[in-house]
């Protein structure tokens, strides 16, 4: 939803009883609901001056910088018990408190901060997809849609790609959601989707800064933080229905039918289960410096002529890979140059710097270079019998300065409605899955993948970073989401430590993915030199698992469903399990429970541990005693 307003609105639950008014006896702003004091704003962090602020893009990551601002305490005018004016110099802002907690703020500048108080022991929690950490206390959401960065401080790569400018910081994410929810039961929710705003939690105190000359938030109190999760995906959006076949073991393979022939076969031999092969090379591969990328012309490669006999044959589906770039030449770039369909700059189509390659972006907001791309996915992919994709990227649209925020968080919204729209007009059983969005993205989305990692265990872009991420995405109301097996970024390059699959760390990805409902694998950046789950030293720990998998598939279907209907997340983060002091795991569902520990797992009350093949890792599963899925794993 694009709105050209920004708006603080303070909603609660209609299980709570609403009588909000406005209170200013000790000269700051406090808001009373039942005569309970259920927000405290200190007056002195009110600041009604717009901050100058830098900003600065690069291969999809966003440099955002913000000078320290003076504090200038502005005058505070009760008008009524519903209405305060706010005045500092020439900057007048007035707020609107209505009974059921609508709070309209005008502003005359562009901007406004304020500060709430939070509570003893306040824990945080959303803010989209966060990679460093689930726990939001000392950090900040930034609402720019942006690049997860490269090792994102972990060592040793983060010394490398910080050279480059791609390291990316502790908020850099690819889905940020302005929204939080607390252990107190409370939470905010910025709706206003595009521009940019910033919420950054403090230890005493929660900062929110609007871009905006009007704004909107919804503010929740209710009894629990589940039902504030739950009345947050109401209004953010509960996804659209998946096929059950998305459910399956799906495998990443490339080269050509031949090669998918090749790596297929072994696993089809040992009657493994699987139900697709997603092959994100359908258009061909090309060498870069930084390893193999894919070739962005959108037409079928000759090596992939006969992939549908070899699918239909094993009766497997094909998942296929777009996204809204284009080489520098080919046949839809040459027509895209002429109609003017990519993103412009000065009346010329704006040449991008993808890392190892140049092309083009198209350019959503024209709605005939937005019909044109939604053809090509049709003929490309839909006619010529893929049965779904990941929709890829989306977070590379310029930025120079603030206003730009807008249509770039925008950007990927548009990307995802946009395929929607090419599944609703399939009218087929596709599954779609993407990385990238902002408020209300999962109004059109029915599955959601963590991007790239890198393959080792760092904590903030390896293996424990995908978990952070599932965590808050399903804190924050995002569709269901997975991580690539195996994760993605692989470095072998001669003077930095080279980064490649080891066995255990593959072993750990497969057991985490088995037990969540997506289970698709990546060969990564580096195929030939990683470890792949068709590989023999790994083939049967991955048969094993993708049985687990199959098994339960039943309560797979079951949890995602209570996600679609009620919004209960399918990943629960252990304090609303009532398990408030773990780290490094959540629960799937209420019955299965995952913890990622190199110390003894902490087996929680009523479950038990399950077991694979002797092996322990790092990745560790209990189940439930008493549940159905017990029946199921322990017949």
């Amino acid at each position: 939803m694009r709105s050209c307003y920004t708006a603080l609105l303070f909603i609660l639950s209609p299980l709570v009883l609403l009588s909000f008014q406005f209170d200013t006896l000790d000269g700051n702003i406090r808001i009373l609901n039942q005569d309970t004091v259920t927000f405290e704003i200190p007056i002195i962090s009110v600041n009604l001056e717009p901050p100058k602020v830098d900003l600065n893009s690069k291969l999809g990551s966003v440099k955002f910088k913000q000078k320290e601002q003076n504090e200038f305490q502005p005058n505070l005018e009760l008008l009524s018990h519903s209405q305060i004016r706010l005045k500092d110099g020439d900057f007048i802002s007035t707020l609107t408190l209505r009974e059921d907690g609508l709070l309209s703020i005008s502003s005359s500048s562009n901007f406004f901060r304020f500060t709430f108080l939070n509570l003893s022991d306040e824990l945080y929690f959303g803010g989209g997809t966060r990679f460093s950490s689930p726990v939001l206390n000392e950090q900040r959401i930034v609402n720019i849609c942006e690049e997860n960065g490269i090792g994102r401080g972990d060592p040793p790569i983060s010394k490398w790609t910080s050279l480059a400018g791609v390291k990316g910081e502790e908020y850099s994410t690819y889905y940020p959601i302005p929204f939080i929810v607390s252990n107190k039961n409370r939470g905010l929710h910025i709706t206003y989707p595009n521009g940019l705003n910033q919420i950054v939690i403090n230890e005493h105190f929660t900062e929110v800064q609007l871009f905006s000359s009007k704004s909107n938030i919804h503010l929740y109190v209710d009894k629990n933080m589940k039902s504030i999760i739950q009345a947050f995906n109401q209004l953010n959006g509960r996804g659209i229905p998946l096929p059950d076949w998305s459910l399956g073991s799906i495998i990443g393979v490339q080269g050509g039918t031949q090669e998918v022939r090749r790596k297929i076969t072994p696993l089809l031999d040992k009657q493994i289960p699987i139900q697709g092969i997603w092959i994100q090379d359908w258009v061909g591969k090309r060498e870069t410096k930084i390893g193999s990328r894919l070739n962005w012309c959108w037409q079928l490669d000759s090596s992939y002529q006969d992939i549908f006999d070899f699918a239909e044959e094993h009766d497997l589906k094909v998942l296929g890979y777009i996204n809204p770039f284009f080489s520098e030449t080919g046949y839809y770039t040459e027509i895209g140059l002429t109609q003017g369909y990519f993103v412009q700059e000065n009346n010329e189509s704006l040449v991008f710097d993808f890392g190892g390659m140049k092309g083009y972006m198209l350019d959503i907001f024209n709605p005939k270079a937005k019909q044109w791309m939604k053809e090509i996915i049709l003929t490309n992919l839909v006619q010529n019998g893929f049965n779904g994709w990941m929709a890829d990227f989306a977070e590379w649209y310029p930025v120079e300065k603030i206003e730009d925020i807008s249509e770039h968080n925008s950007y990927a919204h548009e990307w995802i409605k946009l395929n929607n729209e090419v599944l609703d007009s399939a009218q087929r059983d596709l599954f779609i899955f993407h990385r990238s969005g902002n408020i209300a993205t999962a109004h059109f989305s029915q599955a959601t993948w963590c991007g790239d990692q890198m393959t080792n265990y760092g904590v903030n872009d390896g293996l424990p970073s995908a978990i952070n991420a599932m965590i808050s995405s399903g804190m924050s109301g995002l569709t269901p989401t997975h991580s690539d097996i195996g994760g993605y970024t692989s470095v072998k390059k001669p003077i930095i430590k080279n980064c490649l699959r080891s066995i255990e760390l593959l072993k750990d990805w497969i057991k985490l993915e088995a037990f969540t409902p997506f289970f698709r694998s990546h060969e990564g950046l580096l195929p030939e030199d990683d470890l792949q789950v068709y590989s023999p030293e790994i083939i049967d720990f991955y048969g094993n698992l993708s049985n687990v998998h199959q098994k339960l598939k039943p309560y797979f279907i079951d949890i995602i469903d209570q996600y679609h209907s009620s919004g209960t997340p399918v990943f629960r983060h252990p304090i609303l399990m009532n398990e408030p002091n773990l780290v490094n795991s959540f629960f799937v569902g209420d019955d299965l429970f995952i913890q990622y520990t190199t110390d003894k797992p902490y087996l929680p009350n009523s479950f038990r541990t399950y077991n694979i093949d002797g092996y322990s890792g790092r990745i560790h599963i209990s189940v439930r005693m008493n549940s159905k899925l017990e029946e199921v794993l322990f017949p």
